[in-house]
């Protein structure tokens, strides 16, 4: 299994982006945020701090990435679709 910052950044934006894992996945991080057990502890300042406000941020820039495309959805075209479905384009082969 890999462990790198880039394999868990990406776990961690498909989970909060499906919706039964989403509020989970938030709890889960306010949790981590709240209790003195992590990954890089607080009592070595200022790098205790790193993890934590790393993982404040992602939680942050995602949950407000999934409002503003929630937003746009609404405002887009009021025939039901997704903002997928508004921007899916087709690729033609044209023959002159």
């Amino acid at each position: 299994m890999n462990f790198s910052p880039a394999a868990l950044y990406a776990w961690y934006r498909r989970t909060i982006r499906h919706p039964k894992w989403r509020w989970w996945l938030v709890a889960a991080t306010l949790l981590y945020l709240a209790t003195p057990v992590d990954l890089i502890p607080e009592f070595l300042l200022p790098v205790g701090f790193i993890d934590d406000i790393a993982l404040a941020g992602l939680m942050i820039v995602e949950l407000s990435q999934l409002g503003m495309d929630y937003l746009k959805e609404r405002r887009g075209n009021g025939e039901g679709a997704t903002s997928e479905e508004a921007t899916t384009t087709v690729d033609v082969d044209a023959k002159a």
